[in-house]
């Protein structure tokens, strides 16, 4: 037998890599909208806290769909804080599903036994196999 991998095993360990970036990616894209969502958040409360002492009467501007509509104060800031609870329940939600996909990404790594480039792990292996061989840290 041959010390080379066979083509099926090549296509299968593609497979396992190519699965694996993708969840890499999900988790990526999930906490970037947890950071924007964040910052919407963030966004949201500073409006609040600007107009929650104004006259009720006054009047306001509120971008709906990048056009400015003039409101009152009194009628903007329910719908303000509405949106803000509206955002902190998605990113509950977000969070929550982030972490799944991130435990699912870890399992699927640690079943398929794929090292990371620049983990502690894989630093840890790569002394270790460096150690047992006298190697000099060099790869061939």
């Amino acid at each position: 037998m041959s010390s080379k991998l066979s083509e099926e095993e090549k296509d299968k360990m593609q497979g396992i890599i190519t699965t694996f970036k993708a969840l890499r990616n999900q988790v990526q894209q999930l906490a970037s909208k947890l950071t924007e969502l964040d910052a919407d958040r963030s966004e949201h409360n500073l409006v609040i806290t600007a107009i929650k002492d104004l006259d009720p009467n006054r009047r306001c501007y509120r971008s709906i769909g990048g056009v400015l509509v003039e409101r009152k104060v009194s009628e903007v800031l329910p719908a303000v804080k509405q949106n803000l609870e509206g955002i902190t329940q998605v990113m509950a939600k977000l969070s929550e599903t982030l972490k799944q996909k991130e435990k699912e990404a870890e399992d699927f790594r640690v079943l398929h036994n794929i090292g990371m480039v620049g983990s502690e792990d894989g630093e840890d292996e790569q002394k270790q196999s460096s150690a047992k061989e006298g190697g000099n840290g060099v790869l061939v």
